[in-house]
């Protein structure tokens, strides 16, 4: 598969990245020398790759080090050796999940860190050859300039993206190579056939909207189930991640289902719709299957929810992954119809579907999962994510004045798709007013991603590079407190932690 990797040059501004296609077989010294591409480095310092996300999961235990053990890095890093060899390690082994991250340092003393982030697997397309750059933003800083970059001696220059693409394509021809097209099967037809048996069942009629089951996915990943139809004017299949996935349910269980679950919760669904119901892109991949419904509630319509995303059409991956859980539904319905009694949500042991690898195959079977706890997952918690030099040009550059401020981070109920075909995201608005009169002093509109709370620590730096000063006091709610912390702590701003920002609170009804 074709890997779609956003590679960013952290502490930049304006932002410094590129986005590039390659093979998921990729080597990371292959990965080291197409970065080296990206960004017109000369690879005349030493590098290192670090694992930051693998497999949907944070790395926090242990630092994983993807590198070169040769002299110079051994006495560089004073005896400590990489954990893995980046000539033999492929970066499919780490990037598995849309969201899974690296790190890639290059020159240890000018500190060029790189974030890596997998945006996409997609099918690789014929007669394309692999790495290819197809997005570009910002002009890359000249080996050994970091110092000049924090004075703010460098301006950076203008460029022309189209231009600038093809000079780097240019520069990964002797790294390009094809990739064969393997027919597979045909998933989507697969899908679509499961999706038949399990309505001809109908499951709707013999389980209630809270009764649930568990299948854990081959990856290992744990969904939870619920039929939809009971009591309900749709009729499918709903199915909720992961730890975020359960924290969702059990927020809709404790206080029913509203408009704001939409935005965060990370789930896949199935619905039997009408055909009115369908987008254009629903009803091409039915017909592209040669399939045909009649009468009401007959259509299969499936969609991908993701905290901060727009409700939208399955990934390669989800489509594999709601196969499983198709197949495995089935035989949970089949089970309940013979008479078997699902357990309800909430209960401290749930039933499960689980695979075992028995002799390289990989057999399903019966279990029982516990569930510990129900209690929503605790908020994640941020450290400084701003790089030392620049804040500490910060605080040499301005003052701090007797100003007090409310700031809030808003998710923007209108979607933004800045590309045709690319899923669109719901914006944060990052919002500062003057506390006394309520005027705003300062917005500004970010993407919703896996950076996030990099993003708001930034803009907190903006905001005061717009202001040209810091300010004596901030007043923020629980969720943005949890992000901006340590660094209002270093810049020695007193924060006041509310429930309700008056001022705010007017804006957003405006909005």
């Amino acid at each position: 598969m074709i890997y779609q990797l956003k590679v960013t040059i952290r502490h930049m501004k304006p932002p410094v990245w590129r986005r590039v296609l390659v093979n998921g077989d990729t080597t990371f010294i292959e990965l080291h020398k197409t970065i080296q591409s990206l960004f017109e480095w000369e690879d005349y310092h030493l590098h290192g790759f670090e694992v930051i996300r693998s497999n949907g999961e944070t790395v926090s235990k242990k630092m994983i080090r993807i590198g070169t053990d040769d002299d110079q890095n051994e006495f560089f890093f004073l005896g400590a050796r990489y954990d893995y060899d980046e000539k033999e390690e492929k970066i499919n082994r780490w990037l598995n999940k849309e969201k899974d991250r690296l790190l890639y340092t290059y020159d240890y003393g000018d500190n060029w860190e790189h974030d890596i982030i997998l945006e996409k697997v997609l099918p690789p397309e014929e007669d394309q050859t692999y790495p290819t750059c197809v997005k570009v933003k910002g002009a890359a800083p000249g080996e050994d300039s970091r110092g000049d970059w924090i004075s703010g001696e460098v301006a950076m220059e203008e460029i022309v993206p189209n231009e600038l693409v093809s000079e780097i394509n240019e520069r990964l021809v002797s790294l390009a190579k094809p990739v064969s097209i393997k027919q597979g099967k045909n998933n989507w037809g697969y899908l679509f056939k499961l999706a038949n048996q399990f309505k001809q069942l109908e499951p709707w009629k013999v389980m209630s909207d809270n009764e649930v089951f568990v299948v854990e996915l081959p990856d290992n990943q744990k969904v939870f189930c619920f039929v939809i139809g009971g009591i309900n004017s749709e009729y499918g299949l709903s199915v909720f991640i992961g730890d975020e996935g359960l924290t969702t349910m059990t927020k809709i269980v404790s206080s029913g289902y509203t408009e704001e679950k939409i935005f965060e919760q990370r789930s896949l669904l199935l619905t039997f719709s009408d055909r009115s119901d369908l987008s254009n892109e629903d009803y091409k991949l039915i017909k592209k299957e040669q399939l045909t419904y009649r009468g009401k509630k007959q259509w299969p319509q499936f969609r991908s929810f993701e905290p901060g995303k727009y409700p939208w059409y399955l990934s390669d991956k989800e489509v594999e992954w709601f196969i499983c859980i198709l197949d495995q539904a089935i035989h949970v319905v089949q089970k309940v119809i013979a008479g078997f009694s699902l357990p309800l949500f909430g209960e401290p042991k749930l039933f499960a579907r689980v695979v075992e690898n028995q002799n390289e195959t990989m057999v399903w079977k019966d279990d029982w999962m516990i569930i510990e706890d129900y209690s929503p997952v605790q908020r994640k918690k941020y450290h400084l994510m701003i790089d030392e030099l620049q804040l500490e040009r910060l605080k040499k550059s301005y003052r701090k004045k007797n100003q007090s401020y409310e700031v809030e981070t808003i998710l923007h109920r209108n979607p933004v798709q800045e590309h045709e075909g690319e899923r669109p995201y719901f914006p944060i608005i990052f919002l500062a007013l003057e506390r006394k009169h309520g005027m705003i002093v300062f917005h500004k509109m970010m993407e919703t991603n896996d950076d996030t709370g990099t993003q708001i620590q930034q803009t907190f730096m903006s905001m005061i590079e717009s202001l040209q000063a810091i300010p004596r006091e901030v007043f923020m709610t629980e969720k943005d407190y949890a992000v901006l912390r340590p660094l209002t702590t270093r810049l020695g701003i007193s924060v006041l932690k509310v429930k309700h920002l008056t001022n705010i609170e007017n804006v957003k009804r405006m909005l």
